[in-house]
């Protein structure tokens, strides 16, 4: 996870940004609360926005009804979502080319990331496309898409990986018992499709759960990664394995 500051500028741009009072009040709050303290402890801020948040929510601060601030504080969440296939579209960038490019670091990749993931886990939006593109460049592809790439690229895409499996495991096991985006459609089957080393049906599933399950192993012997990398394979498998033991122990024999 990258510390960098988050900049905000843009969304109190005049002509781009928040154009409501109470969504540039719920900023500030939320400005506030991640400012709160040096250290990166996501719970502890989480509660100081959480708690202002309920403080600004009466409509004597606020302005809107119980019903009118739940409106506003969503409403922009479709802008949200088509930000985020943005950053997918542009993926890793580190030397921009066009004025609509997005530059990201593998740094500031892994952030948004684990950020969308625990979304997605959180069944928070449209988001399982992004599951399946990231789970796919770090685990389906074949050796040249990692020895083709930087060292720090490599180890990246590993990361990121195991990173939607630690914050939306159990929703991504849930998807796969549920056979979720199975389809036929050619629009759709090149975005749920397999990699190059993965030839079984698109989609979600218990074979392709299987896959990375073992893919995840192999790296380990295949690809030198970084040792930090192989800390976060032994976490997503110790997830994995986790979430299998718990269903098979939901049935009753």
């Amino acid at each position: 996870m990258t510390l960098e500051p988050l900049n905000f500028g843009s969304l109190h741009d005049d002509e781009r940004g928040l154009q409501s009072d109470t969504l540039l009040e719920i900023l500030t709050i939320f400005q506030t609360a991640i400012s709160s303290s040096p250290e990166p402890n996501v719970d502890e801020k989480s509660k100081v926005f959480v708690t202002k948040l309920i403080a600004f929510s009466p409509e004597s601060k606020s302005g809107l009804n119980t019903d009118s601030f739940i409106c506003e504080a969503r409403k922009n969440l479709p802008d949200f979502w088509l930000s985020v296939r943005s950053c997918w579209n542009h993926g890793l960038i580190f030397e921009l080319q066009t004025d609509d490019e997005i530059e990201f670091t593998v740094d500031k990749w892994l952030n948004i990331n684990s950020f969308i993931a625990k979304l997605f886990g959180n069944h928070t939006g449209p988001l399982i496309m992004f599951a399946i593109c990231e789970l796919r460049n770090g685990l389906e592809g074949g050796k040249d898409k990692f020895f083709t790439a930087s060292k720090s690229v490599a180890d990246n895409r590993v990361r990121v990986t195991c990173e939607w499996i630690v914050q939306g495991g159990w929703r991504l096991f849930r998807e796969s018992l549920l056979n979720s985006c199975d389809t036929e459609d050619t629009t759709h089957s090149n975005a749920f499709g397999g990699g190059s080393l993965f030839s079984g049906l698109c989609g979600h599933n218990i074979e392709r759960w299987g896959f990375w399950k073992r893919r995840l192993t192999e790296l380990c012997k295949e690809v030198d990664l970084d040792q930090s990398v192989y800390k976060s394979i032994d976490e997503a498998l110790q997830i994995i394995v986790a979430l299998e033991k718990a269903v098979g122990s939901a049935f009753v024999v």
